[in-house]
């Protein structure tokens, strides 16, 4: 699927929505019976761990006050000021997004910022939307506030920033990979399919 290969010997049926599985398996990044939650809070997850290695102060994740939601805050991300992060992971291959040559972009300002921004106003944090694509993007925002994480992590990680930010992008880009293979075989997966991941992985570790 990374590659663009084709993953099925021909077309069937998803196994949740019972429409059609090309042979590239796109369908399964954007199925409307999605498990998209499970690849959003892998995602989540990978970010509040870099975040961690950074040693930044974190809030508790989901709520900040009783009518603010964020997957992530730093209370000291600058000076008398926190960040909230809402993390979302969209695929460029759905219908609302084939005409648009930003996806990731769109979705922060559209189904990010603009529901948002006004419940931030006055409050001790700023808002960050950071939106990831299946097929690897993410918004200029979210490329922002991972870059300075990452200098916070190298900082007390003891590591050379761009020795850092290399594994970084590379266990970000990894964890979405695996998330969408997930999906795929969560909807057309077999034993033969299975067998010829393991062979593969067997062969590239």
């Amino acid at each position: 699927m990374r590659l663009g290969l084709p993953v099925l010997d021909e077309e069937k049926s998803c196994s949740l929505c019972m429409q059609t599985i090309d042979v590239f398996g796109d369908h399964a990044a954007c199925c409307a019976m999605s498990d998209g939650i499970h690849r959003h809070n892998r995602v989540r997850n990978m970010v509040d761990k870099i975040a961690q290695e950074g040693m930044l102060s974190l809030e508790k994740k989901g709520i900040l006050e009783t009518w603010i939601i964020a997957d992530l805050a730093m209370c000291n991300w600058r000076a008398n000021k926190g960040l909230a992060i809402d993390v979302a992971v969209t695929s460029p291959l759905a219908s609302s997004n084939l005409n648009d040559s930003q996806p990731c972009e769109s979705y922060a300002t559209w189904k990010k910022h603009a529901y948002y921004d006004e419940d931030f106003k006055g409050t001790a944090f700023e808002f960050a939307a950071m939106v990831f694509e299946t097929t690897g993007g993410i918004n200029n925002e979210g490329i922002e506030v991972l870059r300075q994480l990452f200098r916070f992590a190298a900082k007390h990680q003891a590591v050379q920033l761009s020795v850092y930010a290399g594994r970084a992008w590379a266990r970000l880009a990894c964890n979405i990979q695996s998330s969408v293979s997930q999906c795929f075989l969560n909807r057309a997966g077999s034993v033969a399919a299975i067998e010829n991941d393991i062979d593969f992985l067997s062969l590239n570790l």
